[in-house]
């Protein structure tokens, strides 16, 4: 993980910034990105990727959430939102005092959450095309297949469930809509082609995250003994 991290991370122009990944052992599919450059990664998301280019385009959409700034601008806008729906429920308040109907307070405020609401639907897929956008840059120059940021949403949003609570923590924050995938898509595909490989680091980094987070090493065993691996990773793995 650090590796394919510091290989997206030297990529970044600004020279002022600096990255740290971790791995967290949980199997939901999720990544994140905290202040200070930290990125962590869950053993869920790990497993779930299928080539080292979609692990490599997670991080480097996470990346790009930091480069950025979109979580010192999300902090910003919520104090700020925070602070102009507590002004409109007051004026809501004053409404009733003032002797206005239930019906016209009921209103204000609810048209108050809403607002905030709207307004953070808004900035967040505003902050979600910028990390694709951007990030798609630093994949392809980091040396990695820029489709593989696209093809891993892909994945994402084929084994979601019909109901929202299946599906995977990554998309609950990281909405992945039709046109975000396919607008990813087209950028990645503007690049030159890149017939990538996979590193022997990252076929065996997944082989040792299936059997450090299996119940028992029989169901590892068992997991290992029914998977039809292709030729590369076969090698890969002697």
């Amino acid at each position: 993980l650090q590796d394919v991290g510091q290989k997206i991370g030297a990529q970044v122009p600004d020279d002022r910034f600096s990255f740290r990944f971790f791995v967290v052992n949980d199997p939901a599919i999720n990544a994140f990105a905290l202040p200070g450059g930290y990125i962590g990664v869950h053993t869920g998301l790990l497993l779930a990727t299928q080539t080292e280019s979609e692990l490599a385009g997670v991080l480097a959409h996470e990346v790009s959430h930091v480069t950025q700034r979109h979580i010192s601008r999300a902090i910003y806008a919520n104090q700020r939102m925070n602070i102009l729906t507590m002004a409109a429920m007051l004026g809501a308040i004053l409404l009733g005092a003032a002797g206005a109907g239930g019906d016209v307070v009921q209103g204000t405020i609810m048209s108050a959450q809403g607002l905030a609401a709207q307004q953070q639907i808004n900035f967040t897929r505003a902050n979600e095309y910028e990390a694709d956008r951007v990030g798609v840059g630093l994949l392809y120059n980091a040396g990695f297949d820029p489709l593989g940021m696209p093809a891993f949403f892909e994945t994402l949003a084929r084994e979601t469930g019909p109901l929202a609570s299946q599906a995977p923590e990554f998309l609950r924050t990281h909405p992945v809509t039709v046109n975000r995938i396919a607008e990813t898509r087209a950028r990645a595909s503007g690049y030159p082609r890149r017939d990538v490989q996979d590193s022997i680091g990252y076929s065996l980094a997944r082989a040792r995250t299936r059997v450090l987070t299996s119940q028992t090493p029989e169901k590892a065993l068992a997991f290992f003994e029914g998977e039809q691996l292709d030729p590369v990773r076969a090698g890969d793995l002697g």
